[in-house]
């Protein structure tokens, strides 16, 4: 496999890490406009989310997807790390100054 594949390997892993985040970004806030204050049993929404003090509930699903992308994107933010480090694939551009500037 050649640099200009591992590139865009890790840069689309990056770029998916990414799109993860903001999807669970935009869920959460999306269900703190929805979802309940108080419990609601019948409904199933009796998973409590935080918001800064702002209690509200949702569902077992709900509450399942939101983790799932949280956790998601860290895992391939984790991979892209690893396999840029192990590939050196996207280049530093501070490599090639000096180390130190001025003596």
């Amino acid at each position: 496999m050649n640099r200009t594949a591992k590139k865009y390997i890790v840069i689309t892993i990056i770029t998916l890490a990414i799109a993860s985040f903001v999807a669970k970004l935009i869920l959460f806030y999306y269900l703190l406009g929805i979802s309940p204050q108080a419990p609601n049993p019948s409904s199933g929404e009796i998973y409590a989310l935080n918001n800064h003090g702002y209690i509200f509930y949702v569902s077992k699903t709900q509450n399942i997807i939101q983790d799932a992308t949280f956790y998601g994107s860290m895992a391939l933010a984790l991979c892209a790390y690893l396999l840029d480090s192990r590939w050196k694939a996207i280049a530093n551009p501070y490599d090639d100054l000096p180390k130190k500037l001025y003596k």
